[in-house]
């Protein structure tokens, strides 16, 4: 009996100083590989064409797979492509599916509802993701990304159902073949974008409009599958049917909603975060942590085309004109920007912006600005039969409110005091929100890369954007036979010479991890995070 006292004594005080992971592998002489790190926010939806926040995106980043994938090196590698052939032209990508790539679910589950499901990932899992994304009423977020595709620009803008012009094909259940409205030197890397990840039509249709919007409506085929979603916290664990390349080494991962990150991260909560702008002094203080970073973002001031006062293509180039950007001071975490593309694209295979050089901005004028302002005012009061000129919405975060008071003292010298501003200092997330309202007419607001082609950053302002630039001379240049690298030079240059935008400043994204993992990769693109090769090291 006193044994078996002394055991229970033992074993209580093992259950009070051991978590219960700790427990588990006291006994079962594993020691699992757990992980754990912050979100902002839980993933609204876990559609893969429609996910744009950066926890809906870090799910698809580790539980979805697509063709091809990126190594840690951001080298494009096969995934459920086993292999790839390119036309001479550029134009035509065929690709080869690997017959072991599966969808993770027990169809012998009888909780699960869909009789003859074809658990092989097939090319027309593929097709039908891909025509998703293109229709003009899924509002893919990253439409640019498919818009590479042939006919894929035709199809949304008309707002058809019908995608069979759309360049993109099954030649048999393991052949898929693409075909591109022009060759693009970076193709390979945009198809690791979660817009091109595969849907099962079956599974959709089974979903009745509810796909992706909980664990049991949501369809995983990579190296993690999604075990728990919650309120404050989601459960990635490691797939066992995966049978491809890219298998997990971590046992499971942990994404918690947590609004103090940073703070959270200091009390060793979490195993790697992504660094705030106004917390990246005190993190790279800390010689103990390993630091990713990667330019690429650019800060611009915007004007909403659409507004009663930005609609007016003279107001917008005497804006542009209006400041003197040499007067214009970075936050310490910032620089002067060199254009619009931020500094990490790539277009035709090389670096865009050494290929490009500086962008051309306007030359401060007050001559030019005033006379500018001057057209606008005498016409919007004729037309609208106003007294006076509305005031001026200007958006900025903390960070820039000085930089814009700056340029409104120098429009408000150049217009007259009849130029009446109001600056609004949000947060970024407030801000964002007005700007997708439209509630606004000027901001200073990030521009990050979604991939490193700079083709795809300037396609998202030939469709729907926060600016609402519409320009038929603009989507012309992109649709145009010029090569990658003019395309973009002309294209970026429109958006300043029409208006639109000016960029000010770039910054980086910076990402920590603790000593002893590694294996955990960030990439510039949406705050994507890859655990698939994160394990503790001694």
């Amino acid at each position: 009996m006193k044994k078996v006292i002394a055991i229970m004594l033992i074993l209580a005080c093992v259950f009070s100083l051991c978590s219960c992971s700790k427990i588990n592998q006291l006994f079962s002489g594993n020691q699992e590989q757990t992980f754990s790190y912050p979100i902002e926010s839980m993933p609204e939806s876990l559609d893969p064409q429609i996910a744009s926040s950066p926890a809906e995106l870090i799910v698809i980043e580790n539980c979805m797979e697509g063709l091809v994938r990126l190594n840690e090196k951001g080298e494009v590698i096969p995934a459920v492509a086993k292999s790839w052939d390119i036309s001479a032209d550029g134009l035509q990508y065929t690709f080869h599916l690997n017959e072991n790539a599966v969808w993770d679910v027990d169809t012998e589950d009888e909780d699960f509802k869909i009789k003859n499901f074809n658990k092989i990932i097939t090319a027309n899992d593929f097709v039908f993701a891909v025509s998703r994304a293109v229709l003009q009423q899924t509002q893919a977020p990253d439409f640019q990304s498919v818009s590479l595709i042939k006919n894929a620009g035709k199809i949304n803008a008309s707002g058809t159902s019908d995608t069979s012009s759309l360049g993109i094909k099954a030649v048999n259940a393991s052949t898929l073949r693409i075909t591109l409205e022009s060759a693009n030197s970076d193709f390979l890397k945009s198809l690791t974008s979660a817009v091109f990840m595969p849907c099962s039509e079956q599974f959709f249709e089974y979903c009745s409009g509810r796909y992706g919007r909980q664990s049991a409506y949501f369809l995983s085929n990579g190296g993690f599958r999604l075990s728990m979603w919650g309120d404050t916290n989601l459960i990635m664990r490691k797939s066992e049917s995966y049978a491809l390349e890219n298998a997990a080494k971590a046992d499971s991962v942990t994404l918690y909603r947590d609004e103090n990150a940073f703070e959270s991260f200091k009390n060793n909560n979490y195993d790697a975060l992504a660094i705030a702008d106004d917390c990246i002094d005190e993190a790279l203080a800390d010689t103990s942590l390993q630091v990713q970073t990667y330019d690429d973002t650019v800060w611009a001031f915007g004007v909403n085309c659409e507004s009663p006062l930005g609609s007016s293509q003279a107001l917008r180039q005497a804006l542009m004109c209006g400041f003197d950007n040499e007067t214009l001071t970075a936050p310490e975490w910032a620089a002067k920007a060199g254009g619009l593309v931020p500094n990490i694209c790539t277009a035709g295979g090389t670096e865009y912006r050494k290929a490009a050089g500086a962008q051309q901005l306007p030359e401060y004028s007050a001559d030019t600005s005033a006379s500018l302002y001057r057209t606008f005012s005498e016409k919007y009061l004729a037309e609208s039969d106003a007294d006076e000129i509305p005031v001026f919405r200007f958006l900025c975060t903390d960070a820039f409110e000085q930089c814009a008071k700056r340029m409104v003292q120098s429009w408000q010298m150049n217009f007259g005091t009849g130029f009446e501003v109001k600056i609004s200092v949000l947060s970024l997330d407030e801000l964002s929100e007005k700007v997708q309202s439209g509630a606004y007419d000027g901001v200073i607001m990030p521009l990050s890369a979604d991939t490193t082609d700079a083709l795809v950053f300037l396609n998202r302002f030939a469709a729907e954007n926060d600016f609402r630039y519409q320009s038929g001379a603009y989507n012309r240049v992109l649709a145009s036979d010029e090569g990658e690298t003019q395309k973009c030079i002309t294209a970026e240059s429109l958006l300043v010479k029409d208006g639109a935008l000016y960029p000010l400043f770039c910054s980086n994204s910076y990402y920590v991890q603790r000593q002893g993992i590694s294996g955990i990769y960030f990439y510039a693109f949406g705050g994507k995070v890859n655990f698939l090769n994160a394990e503790r090291v001694k």
